[in-house]
């Protein structure tokens, strides 16, 4: 009788079959072979990740006295909740203001800058704005206008600057009308007397609280020939031996027309100054004893007149 291992007997199917062609590791069957793997293999699950404990954000700065979330806020009601904190009771406590709409946060913002509130943080994607209270009801208006709005220029007046150098009367006569006509328009008109114009401003008699000065041959000549005043001024064209200036005087007066020493006293009421030049006054022996006193008299040099008319916004010579 057969035993249980016995060739003849077949083999249980349980069992494996050692026949069966292997793969390279073994466990898969070669191309073309047949049957499966003894061992089907799993696959490993890759560890996961620990997740760490959340950790508590770290407080910004002192914890704030008051807190408002104006998003809890009625729509209508949200200015004025924060116009109740501009009282002199607040200052210097530190208010949170929390607002999910940025639009909300701009407006609280503004609001910081009109009472004079300091910005002590600002987050605007995390909506909160941490403001210390200075207790300003309103801040005042004029200083931030005028940080604003740039202060206008003060208005310069206009200038008028003459050089007279000659002593024609028509001359004379043009030089007085356009000071006073450019004086009436509100300008600082200057004179500027220099050469034979000087004889305009010479008195007919010499002062004595001022001392005598010596004077060459010269100098004596110079001031016996020419004129003195407004009145013994000559016309420079048909003088005639003066009756042509005689015929020019009946002339204006027929018109109206002011003489050479009423348009001089209108020039010093209205302010117009009269500079004479100390270098003429020098060559032709002429001092200040032998000038007119007028109020708004003055002697300067030539550079000094310069610099005095170098921003006038008119200029002429006669």
């Amino acid at each position: 009788t057969p035993g249980p291992w016995s060739p003849r007997r077949p083999l249980p199917s349980s069992l494996p079959r050692f026949g069966r062609a292997r793969g390279p590791r073994g466990n898969t069957p070669a191309p073309g072979g047949k049957g499966g793997p003894l061992v089907q293999p799993q696959p490993i699950a890759a560890p996961q990740p620990i997740a760490a404990a959340p950790q508590p954000a770290a407080p910004i700065g002192p914890q704030p006295d008051i807190t408002l979330t104006l998003d809890e806020v009625p729509e209508a009601q949200r200015m004025g909740r924060l116009e109740a904190f501009g009282g002199s009771a607040w200052t210097g406590s530190l208010l949170e203001v929390r607002a999910s709409d940025p639009a909300l946060l701009q407006r609280a913002l503004a609001f910081a800058v009109e009472h004079a509130h300091t910005v002590e943080h600002m987050d605007s994607p995390g909506g909160l704005l941490r403001l210390r209270l200075s207790g300003v009801e309103t801040r005042p208006s004029a200083p931030v206008a005028q940080a604003l709005i740039p202060a206008p220029e003060l208005k310069k007046k206009k200038r008028a600057s003459l050089l007279v150098i000659h002593n024609d009367f028509e001359g004379l006569m043009a030089a007085m009308m356009i000071a006073n006509a450019a004086a009436s328009q509100d300008m600082e008109t200057e004179i500027f007397f220099s050469f034979w114009g000087v004889n305009l401003l010479r008195a007919d008699q010499p002062r004595a609280d001022l001392p005598k000065p010596k004077l060459s041959v010269l100098q004596r000549m110079f001031r016996w020939m020419m004129p003195k005043g407004p009145k013994r001024q000559q016309l420079g064209k048909m003088s005639f031996g003066g009756m042509g200036t005689a015929m020019m005087l009946k002339a204006m007066s027929d018109q109206n027309v002011m003489g050479l020493a009423s348009l001089m006293q209108t020039a010093q009421e209205m302010d117009v100054k009269f500079v004479v030049c100390t270098m003429s006054m020098n060559i032709m022996g002429i001092h200040e004893r032998d000038l007119v006193q007028l109020p708004n008299m003055s002697m300067a040099g030539v550079s000094a007149f310069v610099a005095n008319t170098a921003g006038s916004d008119l200029h002429m010579v006669f």
